[in-house]
């Protein structure tokens, strides 16, 4: 076990002590990870032949993602894009929707979804002169073809980010 020693106010190791953290990294190999034993502190081990999951679908708890299905599932895009599965398996999609030259107190930006079923997760932004604001608009309402908002001044570009399900896929 490791101590973290003091000394006129100051926190520190002794030589000992870091020895010990450096041996938990030594070893390994390039396939390896280095992974928790047991609920024990300072109890790592080094494991390998974790599987590599290239599928968004997987229930596994302890095998890897694939760098694609990570990139995947951090995309922002102005496409439709399938960014993994909802409580009841239905694919949750997300898309960004911009539109320049909005004007007026209550607007409507056409989504241009099909088969809309249920939104979870809406964001927006606006931008006007070159200063991205966040705090200018409120939702008001999002049916099946537009996103309805209120804005404060006339001449932004704005961002809206959906995070959704349909009812076909």
């Amino acid at each position: 076990m490791m101590d973290i020693h003091q000394e006129s106010g100051v926190d520190y190791f002794t030589q000992s002590d870091i020895a010990n953290i450096l041996s938990i990294f030594n070893g390994g190999l390039a396939d390896q990870i280095l992974a928790k034993n047991s609920n024990t502190d300072n109890d790592f081990k080094w494991v390998s032949n974790h599987e590599i999951v290239n599928d968004l679908n997987s229930s596994s708890e302890s095998d890897a993602l694939s760098a694609k299905q990570g990139k995947a599932l951090g995309t922002y895009s102005f496409d439709e894009t399938v960014i993994g599965y909802g409580p009841n398996g239905e694919k949750m999609y997300r898309k960004i929707i911009t539109s320049t030259g909005i004007s007026g107190n209550e607007v409507q930006v056409w989504h241009g979804i099909t088969n809309l079923k249920q939104v979870f997760m809406k964001d927006a932004s606006a931008t006007y002169n070159g200063v991205t604001y966040f705090n200018n608009l409120t939702f008001k309402d999002i049916d099946d073809r537009f996103v309805k908002l209120y804005i404060s001044n006339s001449n932004w570009i704005v961002y809206i980010t959906l995070v959704y399900t349909k009812t076909v896929d």
